[in-house]
């Protein structure tokens, strides 16, 4: 009975004992600091983020490395260092940060923007507009290697405080789409057309109410001119129409519809409540 006794305890110690190394193992494969052949180090990095992780420093620096390399003509060599974070650049929106990033040996510079806590995008860059660049040579088309334009939408919370916080993500997402769909792309005069980020502000003061419907003005970050209008309908929780409409400093509009509603014409009696005469796109989700 003894020797028993002895023998689960000598299990149990090997158990325990490999469930402690096992623990360690894992935690030094997931904490490793993960490197790469290639990379272009910005020198105050650690400065300005000294808590983010090495490994998204690491990946940062390959990727501006990377696509540095894509923009050049081949007449410069990419460096393996010298970027640096412009002063007074950084911004902080929720848990994303956006900066701009120069490379005074190539003449070249960068928006970044970093999300730590977003596992499928963390890291992506764009253009600089006109008011950023300060480097004559800069040559930015980040849309040939598949970047697209950055979009942040502030005081989403006016829309999911009152329809909740799934129909408010939908919404955020068309506004998105809008905005950033080339047909109706919101450019400022001299800016790298198809990649300029912009920050798009729900107007508190602009909200009001009728009829089911929603109405917000939506204020760019640059200024060219155009007018943005956001109209929801939210008649019923199976519903749901956005209307969603550009007019530009000539007085043209542009609009389109997101609905799930196939009756169109009730959707075309609403818009008519409040627009006429504009050519509307119409898109079903």
């Amino acid at each position: 009975m003894r020797d028993l006794k002895l023998s689960k305890k000598t299990i149990a110690i090997i158990l325990g004992a490999l469930f402690i190394i096992a623990a360690i193992v894992i935690g030094i494969l997931v904490n490793r600091e993960k490197t790469y052949e290639a990379s272009l180090a910005i020198d105050d990095f650690e400065t300005y983020f000294p808590d983010l992780s090495k490994n998204l420093r690491n990946e940062l620096f390959y990727n501006l490395h990377t696509l540095s390399a894509s923009q050049s003509d081949g007449s410069v060599e990419i460096p393996d260092t010298g970027a640096i974070i412009r002063e007074g650049s950084i911004e902080k929106i929720d848990d994303t940060y956006t900066f701009i990033v120069d490379i005074d040996s190539i003449k070249q510079s960068y928006v970044v923007v970093i999300n730590p806590k977003n596992n499928e995008n963390h890291i992506t860059f764009h253009c600089p507009t006109k008011a950023q660049t300060i480097y004559k040579e800069t040559f930015c088309d980040l849309n040939s290697i598949g970047y697209s334009p950055s979009i942040t939408l502030k005081h989403g919370y006016l829309i999911t405080g009152i329809l909740g916080e799934a129909r408010g993500q939908l919404i955020t997402s068309f506004i998105e789409e809008f905005v950033t769909s080339k047909n109706e792309r919101l450019t400022a005069p001299g800016d790298h057309e198809e990649n300029t980020n912009f920050t798009f502000t729900l107007n508190e003061r602009s909200y009001t109410s009728y009829s089911n419907t929603y109405i917000y003005s939506v204020d760019a970050s640059v200024d060219d001119g155009r007018y943005y209008r956001v109209y929801i309908n939210n008649k019923d929780v199976n519903r749901l129409a956005v209307y969603i409409i550009r007019t530009d400093i000539d007085n043209r509009s542009y609009a389109t519809i997101y609905s799930n509603d196939q009756n169109n014409q009730e959707l075309e009696n609403w818009i008519n409540s409040f627009s006429s005469g504009v050519t509307i796109n119409y898109k079903a989700f």
